[in-house]
C-alpha cells in the first residue's frame, strides 16, 4: 500500500470521552469497527487503507456508562466471548435448525463450576447453549489461559 495514501487515514480514538452534548440518560452511543487476524479475514482487494489493530480486546471496557466512567467488563462475558471465537463451527454442527427463520429459544448460560476458595475458580466457568430447552453443547472454559474444553451436554 501506498504509504502517502495511508498518512490520509488516522488511527482509531483509543481515549472515549463523553460526547457534547451529552446523550440522553440511560443511553450509549458506541460504534466498533472489530478488524481482527487479517490473515483470517483479509482487507478487500484495492481497499484505500490498512485496517488498524482494534481487536475484542482492545474494545474490552472502553464503553463509557452515564457518569462517563468506564465499566468493567464481566468476567462471565468474556467466557462466552471466548467459547464464541473459538466454538463457531460446534455451535453450528448442533444447531442444525435454519436458524434465520425458526422460532426455538436458544440460550446460554455462564457459571462457575464452584466457589472460589482453596482452588481458585476466578477464571473458570461451565458455559452451556440450549435449544428449546434442551442442553445442546457445553463448555468448559478458562479465561486466564484461554482455553475451551467441551464437555458432554447434560441429558434433560
Amino acid at each position: 500500500m501506498e504509504s502517502d495514501l495511508q498518512e490520509r487515514f488516522l488511527e482509531w480514538a483509543r481515549d472515549t470521552r463523553m460526547p457534547s452534548p451529552p446523550p440522553p440518560p440511560l443511553s450509549c452511543d458506541s460504534q466498533f469497527h472489530i478488524f481482527e487476524d487479517v490473515r483470517k479475514y483479509p482487507a478487500k482487494p484495492g481497499a484505500l487503507y490498512e485496517p488498524p489493530r482494534a481487536t475484542f480486546d482492545d474494545m474490552r471496557g472502553v464503553i463509557p456508562d452515564q457518569e462517563g466512567e468506564k465499566i468493567e467488563t464481566s468476567p462471565h462475558a468474556a467466557a462466552l466471548e471466548l467459547v464464541f471465537k473459538t466454538q463457531a463451527a460446534r455451535i453450528r454442527a448442533v444447531d442444525t435448525e435454519n436458524w434465520w427463520h425458526d422460532v426455538k429459544e436458544r440460550t446460554w448460560s455462564v457459571r462457575r463450576p464452584f466457589s472460589p476458595g482453596y482452588i481458585d475458580s476466578t477464571y473458570m466457568f461451565e458455559v452451556s447453549y440450549r435449544i428449546d430447552g434442551n442442553e445442546a453443547a457445553a463448555w468448559l472454559v478458562d479465561t486466564r489461559k484461554k482455553t475451551v474444553e467441551l464437555r458432554q451436554p447434560k441429558a434433560k
